[in-house]
């Protein structure tokens, strides 16, 4: 079992004035059992949507617990291919209100829900009479939606990692390999993957940022008039390091040795984007078979909207997603709470006030 957790482990404010919160913060543990193998978290409302294996499928699906209490609500989502189902997703907030985005690179769409039809909808009710809009996505990676038409993709498999989409075709390719890396890793494959990454967008859904998985470059983007224009790249202090195996004929690419983790898990309130950063090699973590230490961390980071690292503060345990309340008073986690057992819990942090402009 452990195993298989920490497969998915690795799988997976206006002012420029930067604000080191010394003290490590404290958590309340809020969701204490039930939570198996989780790949995705975030808050709607006053809800929380969890990404976890389901114990009524055995399937991965998304769990509901109220924001303030942790108690669980239902689950629902099942595999397939068909309306409604999904292979391989991940969750955010919706542009509109009170809705939940599922985007799925499998089958190739971004999905956007109401949350209160879903939260009313009866134990294995229609959830297509939920469905608000589908969107068709061309991603390899993550997807977020723009627009009515327009998706911004990340992928390892076309002429460039960011690119926008409509609802036909590729149109905008907005971010290439940089040079250093397309130098390191002359296949252009390996080189999509060295710039795996996430994406974020605020609530207006006009400016959005990719986060580095393997280094630690962050970029901004700002939507207007129809157009994707990048405005702000902090550039990488280090290049993703990478191993090439082949195995019975199969090309593996994973990280190497000496590889330094990025970032994980961007999420945005009103103001600002939160941010895991993990910044660890091997000679910073126990060494292990079994656990990749390097995809864990109690470091986050913000930065603005204007793309400037505002704030950076420690938590009390490693995590490996995070959330945040719409209003920026509360930020929820994953942690890994008991290290010896490696059992996972939902903790929250009281973060109102950490930071100048709250």
């Amino acid at each position: 079992m452990n195993h298989i957790i920490l497969y998915i482990l690795f799988i997976v404010f206006s002012t420029n004035v930067y604000c080191q919160i010394e003290n490590e913060l404290v958590s309340t543990k809020l969701v204490k059992d039930g939570v198996f193998y989780p790949n995705d978290l975030t808050v709607v409302g006053e809800f929380i949507f969890l990404k976890d294996l389901l114990e009524s499928t055995g399937e991965y699906g998304i769990k509901i617990y109220e924001r303030r209490s942790g108690m669980k609500l239902k689950e629902f989502l099942k595999p397939g291919r068909g309306p409604s189902e999904y292979l391989s997703f991940n969750i955010r907030k919706g542009r509109e209100f009170m809705t939940l985005e599922v985007s799925d690179n499998k089958n190739k769409k971004n999905d956007t829900y109401s949350v209160k039809c879903i939260i009313s909808l009866p134990v294995n009710g229609d959830l297509t009479k939920c469905l608000k809009e589908s969107i068709p996505n061309y991603t390899t990676r993550e997807a977020i939606i723009v627009d009515d038409n327009l998706i911004l993709n990340t992928s390892s498999e076309v002429g460039g990692i960011n690119f926008l989409s409509n609802r036909e075709k590729i149109i905008d390719y907005v971010t290439e390999v940089p040079d250093k890396i397309q130098e390191k890793y002359s296949n252009s494959y390996t080189g999509g993957i060295a710039m795996a990454g996430y994406l974020v967008g605020n609530f207006k859904r006009n400016k959005f940022a990719y986060f580095g998985r393997y280094y630690d470059q962050s970029i901004f983007f700002l939507y207007q008039n129809g157009i994707l224009n990048e405005y702000k790249n902090n550039n990488y202090s280090h290049l993703p390091e990478l191993d090439i195996i082949n195995i019975g004929g199969n090309r593996i690419v994973e990280p190497s040795d000496k590889a330094k983790f990025g970032f994980l898990s961007p999420v945005s309130d009103s103001s600002n984007i939160y941010v895991l950063y993990s910044g660890q090699t091997l000679d910073d973590v126990p060494r292990s078979d079994e656990i990749e230490w390097r995809a864990l961390t109690r470091k986050i980071k913000v930065f603005d909207w204007e793309g400037s690292e505002v704030s950076e503060f420690t938590v009390d345990y490693p995590l490996l997603h995070i959330a945040v309340s719409e209003n920026g008073e509360y930020l929820y986690g994953v942690a890994l709470t008991d290290e010896d057992s490696m059992v996972l819990e939902i903790v929250t942090y009281r973060i109102a006030g950490l930071l100048s402009n709250k």
